[in-house]
């Protein structure tokens, strides 16, 4: 029981240091409540986009290229 409350702790303290890295880099653009956003659960990139969690589709070399050029 200690090892597992050390573990809810330490979980806990990651949840919480995750939240803070989505806020400050995502922030205004989120478009949903955090008492969904922050909840555990994943979603589908469609879903993301929906919630503010990305900025778009795309596949990561054709993005970068687009971005930053060949």
């Amino acid at each position: 029981p200690e090892d597992v409350e050390r573990l809810k702790r330490l979980q806990a303290e990651i949840h919480e240091g995750f939240k803070a890295w989505v806020r400050e880099r995502r922030g205004r653009l989120l478009k949903a409540d955090e008492s969904l956003l922050f909840t555990g659960e994943f979603w589908t990139a469609r879903r993301g986009l929906e919630y503010g969690l990305v900025d778009g589709f795309g596949e990561l070399r054709a993005t970068l290229q687009q971005r930053y050029g060949e």
